[in-house]
């Protein structure tokens, strides 16, 4: 009986497929997608197959050997764009905008038809054309020669019209379709919120020969495409938040022959992206927290003539390694390298006060000298600068402020500039900060005499005796 039931439902499975195969010619495959067996190249053929869905047939067939062709640019009127070759289904690379006066590039087509730079495959010689509508001024809001406002214009290449002076206050506030602007040299100065979360503002083009004296407070706040910003040298004042919060600005260039002397509060900070930035010399007034929070900040450099370094100059600057002070400088300001990743630091010998916390959490910091005109360890100075290891101390100093040396679990040697005899003035309140550390007093030449004593070397290091 078992015998039996297998040869009928072999010839049940058998009658169905024979029956499936027959009734399920070629003109009726329903074929499910492509799919690539092996991809042609410039030598050799390819393969494809389609599988359709009710009886599994496989249509294969060859795909051509890829071919190179040339995409050319015609950039009808515009800054010329170099051909390409590229192989059979590729996809063309986007080329940089071209760039012509007095009009808003839209696109490349090919016939007539926009070309789509992510989806589009390269399938013969073609010559993609570019569109170009032109610039019509007369929708901005101009008072003689006052830019006051956006008004109607809906272009996101603004070029502000040659003869106007000034751009007023929050003239393109919150535009946030704007991609470029070309100021004329014409403009001499700039209101307040000038250009204010343009989020979508990634070019501004000062044109040469730029007369303008101002950059506004908050003119390119939270402008958080621009990349890249060249500072005219004719600018002499660039006013508190111009570029705070301006995410993506790597780069900040200051013309050759910059007559900038003030840069006012968070100018550049929270400009989380900005990795170097070289401050001109013609600079002698540097205002509080112009770098805050710049946290991929690597390289600065400081004006020759500053003689202040304001409050939080520098603070939580964590990728900060390394800072040269200028020489003429006097004070150090509060909280003015907190958190950054300073390793040593040379104090100028014209310093005469630092201020609270000004090296707060400088966790990588392992040695300082403090110059002699300094009176006051103030509170919180070196607050958990957990690898420091040696500090010198000059006998004019009268007072160390609570929690100053806390958490300097490494402090072991500090070098103070006076004699033991000085040093027991203080004894009672010093030793009780220095715990862990071992006290060396200042002698010019080698002591004959047993004991704990320090001078400079040639190099104007410390050095124990």
């Amino acid at each position: 009986m078992k015998k039996i039931m297998n040869i009928m439902f072999f010839t049940f499975i058998s009658f169905f497929m024979i029956t499936l195969l027959t009734s399920c010619d070629k003109h009726k495959h329903e074929y499910g997608e492509w799919i690539i067996i092996k991809e042609a190249t410039l030598e050799k053929v390819g393969k494809k197959k389609q599988v359709c869905n009710t009886c599994g047939y496989e249509n294969i067939v060859k795909i051509p050997k890829n071919k190179i062709y040339t995409i050319s640019f015609d950039s009808n009127g515009g800054t010329p764009i170099e051909s390409l070759k590229l192989e059979t289904g590729k996809i063309i690379s986007k080329p940089t905008d071209p760039i012509r006066e007095g009009y808003n590039f839209i696109g490349w087509y090919l016939n007539d038809k926009q070309w789509n730079f992510m989806y589009n495959f390269v399938t013969k010689d073609m010559t993609l054309v570019a569109k170009w509508v032109e610039i019509d001024y007369t929708g901005l809001n101009i008072a003689g020669d006052v830019l006051l406002g956006i008004g109607t214009c809906k272009d996101v290449h603004i070029k502000i019209p040659d003869g106007i002076t000034r751009i007023g206050s929050r003239a393109f506030d919150s535009c946030s379709n704007i991609e470029s602007i070309t100021i004329p040299n014409s403009v001499t100065s700039m209101g307040i919120y000038t250009f204010w979360e343009c989020i979508s503002l990634t070019n501004i083009i000062f044109e040469n020969n730029s007369q303008l004296k101002n950059i506004g407070s908050y003119a390119f706040e939270h402008c958080e495409s621009l990349e890249s910003i060249t500072i005219p040298s004719s600018v002499t004042i660039i006013e508190d938040f111009a570029f705070y919060r301006c995410s993506s600005l790597t780069n900040v260039t200051f013309e050759e022959g910059s007559q900038l002397e003030k840069i006012e509060k968070d100018a550049f900070a929270l400009c989380i992206n900005l990795t170097k930035i070289r401050i001109p010399d013609s600079v002698i007034s540097m205002d509080y927290a112009i770098l805050a929070r710049c946290n991929s900040l690597e390289s600065i450099t400081l004006p020759k003539g500053i003689t202040i370094i304001n409050n939080r100059l520098l603070l939580d600057c964590t990728k900060l390694t390394s800072i040269e002070i200028p020489e003429c400088v006097t004070s150090i300001g509060e909280w003015a390298f907190a958190l950054t990743s300073i390793t040593n630091i040379e104090i100028p010998k014209c310093v005469t006060s630092i201020g609270i916390g000004a090296f707060y959490g400088c966790t990588n910091l392992e040695s300082v000298i403090i110059p002699e005109g300094v009176t006051t360890i103030s509170h919180r100075m070196f607050y958990n600068c957990t690898n420091l290891k040696s500090i010198v101390l000059p006998k004019g100093v009268n007072l160390i402020i609570s929690q100053a040396f806390d958490g300097c679990e490494n402090l072991t040697m500090v070098f103070y500039t006076g004699t033991s005899n000085e040093w027991n003035k203080y004894n009672e309140s010093y030793n009780s900060i220095f715990t862990s550390a071992t006290i060396y007093f200042y002698s010019e030449t080698k002591p004959t005499t047993s004991g704990n004593y320090w001078h400079y070397n040639d190099s104007g290091k410390p050095v124990v005796w």
